[in-house]
């Protein structure tokens, strides 16, 4: 009996909702991007100005963190176990 044969989730219907996580990650990682063309129009001095919330080593932080707590809270909703309790 292998490690993984017990292993299944209690409500896999949750697991339905990780391809609407990938496509929020998808519009978020979009929307950095398009913020990103300011750089090409604007100077350096002025974009603090115009794009609010902004900071440097922060681009890419809330997608990623979105999509880690998006992908932890479906996968608990999901019901993990290792062994089958009778009904």
């Amino acid at each position: 009996m292998s490690l993984w044969e017990p292993f299944h989730f209690l409500r896999p219907g949750w697991l339905l909702c990780l391809p609407p996580l990938l496509v929020l990650l998808w519009f978020m990682l979009r929307n950095r991007l398009r913020n990103r063309s300011w750089e090409a129009v604007c100077d350096r001095e002025l974009l603090p100005y115009i794009l609010i919330g902004r900071r440097a080593g922060s681009r890419y932080a809330s997608p990623l963190l979105t999509t880690i707590a998006g992908l932890l809270a479906i996968i608990a909703l999901a019901g993990p176990v290792w062994k089958k309790l009778p009904v």
